[in-house]
């Protein structure tokens, strides 16, 4: 999330969804939000780790948004076990 301070992610907010979402064909570009170049760009990326953030530069909706994998819920993972659970 670069360029972003914490009373902007406050204030303004994000999105989060799964990583599935950008790379679904049966979703369009305009659901996900981004531009057809941009959600290329972070599809390209899923399955290089748990999660991508891809912060627009241009559109009426600049909020960040936070794709996760399914492996960052399974064994493993980030977010699989109770101490370091997604709250």
């Amino acid at each position: 999330m670069a360029h972003l301070t914490t009373a902007q992610l406050w204030e303004k907010g994000f999105l989060i969804g799964s990583s599935t979402i950008l790379t679904d064909t049966s979703i369009s570009d305009s659901q996900v939000r981004l531009s057809r170049e941009a959600r290329r760009a972070a599809a390209a990326m899923v399955g290089q780790d748990y999660a991508l953030t891809v912060t627009p530069t241009s559109g009426s909706d600049l909020r960040p948004r936070m794709f996760f994998t399914v492996d960052a819920f399974t064994a493993g993972g980030w977010f699989s076990s109770a101490e370091s659970s997604f709250r």
